[in-house]
């Protein structure tokens, strides 16, 4: 599930709220729902980027495509 395609709107912001007031109680970071709300949307890009990387590898592994037993590219 991505959290800008997937989450509608209103329920982004439900849980922005929630999350902000959290930190706040806990951390005082003094952060803004706009600025937890980038942070969010960079830790997901960044999670779904690692997850589709181990996929591509495994897809990679399983096919027996191993970068040291390439053909070399002759021109």
């Amino acid at each position: 599930k991505t959290w800008i395609r997937d989450t509608p709107s209103e329920e982004r912001n439900i849980l922005i709220d929630k999350l902000w007031k959290l930190v706040e109680m806990k951390h005082q970071y003094g952060y803004s729902k706009e600025t937890l709300a980038i942070v969010i949307r960079r830790a997901s890009y960044y999670l779904m980027q690692g997850r589709l990387r181990r996929e591509r590898r495994l897809e990679k592994k399983k096919n027996g495509d191993i970068p040291w037993k390439r053909k070399s590219k002759s021109y």
